[in-house]
Order: C-alpha cells, then structure tokens, then sequence
C-alpha cells in the first residue's frame, strides 16, 4: 500500500451544528414493467427502507432490493485528480515515452493480445466440439448398424446427459456462464455493472461461448487502463473478435457490436474493433491453414456456388417471394420469442430459486430433445438412395454425402431426418444449404415429410432451451431451423416451378436469414454476417430484403430476443434515445428524481460519515456548503478508503476559538489518487475500517477528494432533455438542483428505465394530463443597471510551456488573476507584466 504523506499545517474553521440532511436523493422510482414481478431496482441507488410517499408525483415507492449496480463512464475531476494529471505531464516531459504514449502502446498490445486469445479459444472450441460430437455419434452409428437400437437408444441419452451434466456443473459453480451472454454483454456495454461477467472463471465455464469473450483489465500492471470506460472498450473489441472467431466473419463481428452490443461508439473504437478481428481471423487462419484456402472450409456456412455461368441463383422475380418468407421468418421469430418469455417467466417463479431444480431441468430437458429425435427417426423408416456424384458434383457435395446417416438403412442408403438430427448442427445446415435441387440438377435429398418432422420438434425445443443452466446460445438453432424451413419453401417452389425459381439451397439460405432476423432483429449487421458467411456476393440483395422486413414484422408484435431477456432479468438498460410516451416526456424532471437525497458537508465528522456508510449502500453523496448549496460529489470508495487510511483532519490544540463557533483542524494526510484507485474494481468496504472512540471525534475534509465539478441539472429540465444527457455521457449519478444551486434530487439509471416510464404512463397517464398544467408568472419587474464599480475582462491570457503567465496590464488585475490561478502543491507561476500594444 502506498503510504499517505503529512500535510501542512493549514487549518480550517468547522462549524458545530450542521445540517444532517438536505432535499434529494440517489435512489431509483417506479415499478417494473408487467409481467416483471419486482422492481426494477439498481445496487448503486439510494433508497430508503421505509414506506412513506417521498413527495413524488406518483406513489412509486422504494420498496425493493436493488439488483444492478452502474459503471461511471467519466472521471471523477477531484482536486487529487488534477494533480495526478499535472505530475505524469511533468514526469514525461522531455522524454520521448510520455505517459500518454505507454497508455498507448498498451492498449494496442491487448487489442492484439485479445484477439490472439479469442483466436486460440475459438479453434480449441471447434477443434473440442467436433471431436465430442464425432464421439458421441460415432457410438451411437455403430449399435445402429449392428442392430441394437436399444443399446443405442440408452448410449445416445446417456452420452448427451453425461455432457450436459459437466456445462450444468460448470454453470452451477459460476451461474453468469449460462444462457448465450449477449443480453449480460449488452448491458455491460450500457453501463450495467453484471458481477464477474467477464472474470476469469467465467471464461473457463464459457468456453463454448466466445462472442462474450471481452479482456478485462483489472491487473495492477495496466494502472492506467484500470477503469470502467476501458474495461468496456476492450468488452466491445472482444465481442467483435468473438463472432468473427465463431462465423469467420470480422466486418460482421464489428457491426454486430456496434448494432447489437456497443451503446457507446466512436471511431477510435471502430480502428481497434477492426484489428482486434484481423488479428482473430490472421491467427485462425495460420491455426487452420486448410480451411483458409479451402473454399468450402473457408466459410462458415460453406460455399455457395453460382450454378449457372454468367447469372446468380435466383431470379428477380422472387425478391417479393423473399420478402414474404422474411415477413413469415418475423412472425415465427416472434412467437420462438414469445415461448421463450413464457419459458423464462415460469422458471423465474418455479425454477431458478433453487439450484438443484435448474440442473433438474436441465437434465429433463436434455432427455427429452434426445427421445423425441431417436423416436421420430426410427419411425421414420424410408430409405433414400444416396445420390450418386456426377461431374458437377462439388468437393463440397462429396464431403456432405458422406456424412448422411444411414440408421437403420442398408448400405447405400440413407435416413434423411436421421441425417438432420444425427449430426452436428454445422453438418445439418451444410446439408440443407448445399444439396441441389433445380432444374433436374440432383435428386430431392430432403422431402416434406422430414423436413416437416424436423422443423416443428427442432424450433420448440429450442424456444424453451434457451435459458437452461448451459452456456448455450440461440445463433444455431435459429440458423438451423429457419434452413429447414427454407429448405421445405424452395422443395415446394421446385416441384411446382421446376427451372423457373432458385435452388432448394438458395430458399434455405434465406430462411435462415428470416428466422435469425425475426428472433435477433438484426438487419445490417445479420445481412453482413451471413455474407461472409456464405462467401458469395450475389446474395446481398435477397438478404437485405429478408433481414428488413422480418425485423418489421417482428417488432410489430414483440421486443427483441435479447431485448426481452434484458427486460426479464431486470437489468436497468437505457436505449439510444426515449422513445415517445406521450407528454411525460415534457415532464419536468422533478416529478422522476429521486428524493430526499443524503447529503454531506465539505467537512464532516468521521463518526456521521461511518455511520452513513455502514446504514445505506449509496455510491454517490452530493456535498454541501452550510447553506445547502451544491459544491461537489464524492464517491462511495473515496469515503471509505480516507476512513481506512485514517486520513482525517484532527483539532488543534492550541487555537483559538472560531468567532462562529467552529473548530480549527489541522490538514489531514495527503492521499494520492493513484492510491485511492489502485484497489480497482475491488474497492474496500466499510466492514473493513477500524476506528477507536477517539478516531470517530475527528473530521474528514472532503473537499479535495470530491468532483468540483458533478454534471447537474435543473428541476425543471424535461424528462427527455435529462434522458438524453444521461445516457450519451455515460452517467452513473445526475444531480439535481433547484434555481438557488441548493440540492432537490439525485437522477441514476432506474429512475429513466424506459419500461418503469411506459408503465407509469399507461397506469398514470390520465391522472398525470389532468395535474399538468403552466405555470403563470407574477408581473415582470424591471430596474435600470447598476454601474459596476469594478470590471475587468481576460482576453489575452497565455500559459506557457515554462509555467509563466503572460497578461496585458490594461485589461487585468494582476492581484485577481493571482487568486484565480492560485493551485495548491503545484509549480511556482511567475507573472510576468507586458504592457498593452
């Protein structure tokens, strides 16, 4: 620990008496939107524990347990601070490696770094997976073809539950691993604090998940890097980096961020997003050399062919017949996220309290999915003909075949929904893609009959999978239902219209895309994905299409997949601007802040500020002057780090007394910023301080350790002006104050949830119209100007590189400019006159 240093014998004049508290508050109002059951409560709010009516416009009360605590995306401009700041510009001057440079260099070697490591994990995941599935099905193909189903039948449940048990297990030792991770992520990126989402731990038990990979950069080595608006950066160049690992595709990754993820974006972000996902796909590629100049292994979906010379797959034509299966796609990947709602509603009632009755569920459902795919192909007992390869017949086609499972059909044959349940999801959706079906070129290697039996069980199950206890996402299921259901279109369009539509292959690609799009409502970032994905540029226009309208579609009847989720789980997420609700948006803020707020003055004895800190679990105090006025914001961590420091202020002895009754107190130990921020993000706690009966008479002088300068708002502001600076600063606490500068309310992230609003409105609305109403005005008043004794303006001041100060005599005080300049601990100032030219 660094050691705190004696100051000066500068003294200060404290009063006695003085206010225990002043209007406001950092606390968080409204109810949860229906069919939330509780509040909608942040960790980093104010409340209190009482029910009395705070004096809101409405009768939301604090009556809930905070969930979710926030980062804060902006310094604390403290005086310590600034110091810090002033010695690393002196401490680098002169040398070529400033401060600002090694911030620099590091931050581009752990973009580099973290898209190497995401590289490394993404081929130990797809190198693991195929060999666990090859296992797993090459077990089961054995039993199959010696006869005994029933052996089968037990080793295909048995080996599936075995796996599922060990992801439960490791979801059980760290529950933030399961689910897909991109709502946790989202949110992270919003400005929600999620606990351990992107801890080491986490990254062991989701291995199998990488767009969540982010690098966290909690080590003491990165001391300049230690802080929440970089630890989101490098989330965001992770996530990047994650889907281009998973889909061979880096422009995709980096859209997907900046659509779906990231909440803050800027072109510096873009620049390092980018390299990170070169970096990812160069060392996949040097990983797997093989795939990277194999064309049908060098896209995730694999590679789709022109069939004819000269002209694309599809017709013009059938661009409104895409648009229509993009509409379907909506509708279906609104109602896949309506099932999941209502699956993830009963298991936050019935479910999820309990942690043995997750990894029950998880069991049960894992059974179930492996019964219902071992039943429906063994009922299916049509044996197809394998086709046979001609001269068109594709490298590609070849591997495919020989990957069709024969079941219970004799050599040479094959089971064509054993094919698509028996096989990893990739296979499946390779097999569906790429199998042609046009203009008499091939055989129909998928029917009605199995696609239909496939589609239905697949695209349930999957609606009520997601959110078991597994780190397990919703990108394949998706894909690989909406092929299925592509597939059947385009087997139906090729039976009626023989040579006059697009490919079965063709159809199953824009399934994929409708039913992603419905589910994710992706739009630039899904088109992008898939493009990359499926190597061929033709498909640029039918993919736009499909993505546009089953985005459309689908938000005309529900929120988003990981909207919704973020909604379930409470998470206070704040969109990129309020939507419309109505006049509450010209609401004055007034009626949303959170009051009466605990406030603090610039010197406080140490026995209130301890017992402030161990009665409430704010993160933010405004400080006061004796009048109430606004002077600062001191955070949670400062307060508790000065106590367990002991760096308070002691009386002296042998002064005078104040005319005003105050106590002169001597200054406390001086503790540097660096020291207060090097325990991030594992600040102490107030069970760690210590304090005799003596200690707890001293005082603690805030007034160099608090933001000089917190952002603040007026009363009057307008929900929607607030809403606006709120989110775009990144904001953790947004002080209130009234036309006096003296404090009325705190505004956090709870109190602008957009869904806490919208119910206000809907509860409230009518209510809240008939109370609305302009205030008038007393007659105006108006007094001729007062001459002012004495003015004076700055107009040519200049600091040098040298710390002098060069002003024109004419146009300023010279014993003014001094006062004004006048910073503690800091270089000489030499003032040196020049007369007006």
């Amino acid at each position: 620990m660094e050691p705190i240093l004696p100051g000066s014998s500068t003294t200060y004049s404290v009063l006695h008496s003085l206010p225990d508290e002043h209007l406001g508050g950092d606390t968080a109002i409204g109810e949860p939107l229906s069919p939330i059951p509780e509040g909608d409560l942040e960790a980093d709010d104010q409340d209190d524990d009482d029910e009395e009516d705070h004096g809101h416009h409405h009768k939301h009360k604090h009556t809930h347990k905070e969930l979710y605590e926030s980062f804060d995306f902006n310094d604390c401009e403290t005086m310590t601070w600034r110091k810090h700041q002033f010695r690393r510009y002196f401490q680098g001057k002169g040398k070529f490696w400033t401060a600002s440079r090694v911030t620099t260099f590091w931050k581009w070697f752990l973009v580099i770094l973290t898209g190497v490591l995401i590289a490394f994990t993404g081929g130990f995941v797809a190198v693991f997976t195929e060999v666990l599935m090859e296992w797993k099905f090459e077990s089961c193909y054995k039993l199959t073809e010696e006869g005994d189903f029933a052996a089968a039948f037990f080793a295909y449940h048995f080996i599936s539950l075995f796996l599922v048990m060990i992801a439960g297990a490791l979801c059980w030792w760290q529950p933030p691993a399961a689910g897909s991770g991109i709502p946790e992520i989202k949110a992270f990126l919003n400005g929600v604090n999620i606990p351990n989402i992107v801890s080491g731990p986490i990254l062991c038990a989701k291995v199998g998940n990488t767009v969540s990979f982010g690098f966290d950069t909690s080590w003491n080595i990165f001391q300049d890097l230690r802080n929440d608006y970089t630890k989101r950066d490098y989330i965001t160049y992770g996530a990047a980096a994650g889907v281009a690992a998973a889909f061979r595709a880096p422009l995709g990754g980096i859209l997907f961020t900046l659509e779906e993820g990231a909440s803050f974006w800027s072109t510096n972000t873009t620049f390092r997003a980018f390299i990170c996902a070169v970096v990812t796909q160069l060392t996949i590629s040097l990983l797997f050399p093989d795939a990277a100049t194999n064309s049908a292994n060098m896209f995730a979906l694999g590679q789709f062919d022109n069939l004819f010379d000269g002209r694309s797959n599809y017709y013009v034509y059938e661009l409104p017949l895409f648009m229509a299966m993009g509409a379907a796609g909506g509708v279906m990947g609104a109602f896949f996220n309506h099932l999941n709602m209502k699956m993830s509603q009963y298991r936050a009632k019935h479910i999820n309290p309990l942690k043995w009755k997750r990894y029950a569920e998880l069991c049960a459902i894992t059974l179930l999915m492996c019964f219902i795919s071992f039943i429906l192909s063994i009922c299916w007992q049509a044996c197809t003909p394998v086709p046979e390869p001609n001269d068109s017949t594709t490298n590609q086609e070849e591997d495919l075949l020989e990957r069709l499972v024969r079941f219970q059909c004799s050599e040479g044959y094959y089971n064509q929904l054993a094919s698509l349940y028996f096989t990893s999801g990739e296979t499946a959706m390779r097999q569906l893609f790429h199998f042609r079906e046009v203009d008499g070129i091939g055989s129909h290697t998928f029917t009605s009959g199995p696609l239909i039996l496939f589609f239905i069980p697949y695209f349930l199950m999957a609606s009520i999978t997601s959110g078991v206890m597994a780190p397990a996402g919703l990108f394949v299921p998706t894909l690989l239902s909406g092929a299925a259901f592509g597939r059947l279109i385009g087997h139906w369009m090729n039976l009626a219209f023989p040579g006059r539509v697009a490919d079965s292959g063709t159809y199953a690609l824009i399934g994929a895309a409708s039913i992603l799009g419905g589910m994710a409502r992706m739009t630039i970032a899904g088109c992008v994905i898939c493009l990359e994905a499926c190597g061929n540029i033709t498909y640029l226009l039918p993919l736009m299409v499909t993505f546009a309208t089953s985005r459309y579609s689908g938000n005309a009847i529900n929120h988003p997949m990981y909207d919704m989720q973020i909604i379930l789980k409470k998470m206070p997420f704040l969109e990129g601007s309020l939507h419309s609700l109505g006049l509450l948006n010209y609401y004055p803020i007034s009626k949303f802040m959170a009051t009466p707020v605990l406030t603090l003055n610039e010197v406080e004895k140490v026995s209130k500020v301890l017992d402030v800190l161990k009665n409430t679990n704010h993160n933010g105090f405004p400080v006061v002057n004796r009048e109430g006025k606004l002077r600062g914001l001191i955070l949670r961590k400062t307060l508790v780090t000065l106590l367990k420091l002991k760096a308070y202020c002691t009386p002296v002895s042998d002064s005078l007394p104040q005319p005003d009754g105050g106590v002169t107190l001597a200054q406390a130990a001086t503790v540097f910023y660096d020291t207060i921020e090097r325990a991030y993000p594992h600040y102490p706690d107030n069970k760690s301080i210590k304090l005799s009966e003596k200690e707890m008479n001293f005082w603690l002088d805030m007034r160099t350790h608090m933001d000089s300068a917190p952002i603040t708002i007026n009363e009057n502001t307008s929900l929607r002006r607030c809403y606006n600076l709120f989110r775009t600063m990144g904001l953790r606490h947004l002080v209130v104050v009234d036309g006096d500068l003296c404090v009325a309310g705190i505004v956090t992230r709870t109190d602008l949830n957009e869904h806490v609003l919208e119910h206000m409105w809907k509860e409230e609305g009518e209510t809240m119209i008939k109370e609305m109403a302009v205030d008038t005005l007393p007659p105006a008043v108006g007094y001729e100007p007062k001459v002012e004794e004495r003015m004076y303006r700055r107009r040519s001041a200049s600091v040098q590189s040298n710390n002098t100060v060069e002003t024109v005599e004419s146009d300023v005080d010279i014993e003014i400019l001094m006062n004004d300049l006048e910073i503690s601990d800091s270089p000489n100032i030499i003032i040196r006159k020049r007369l007006a030219p």
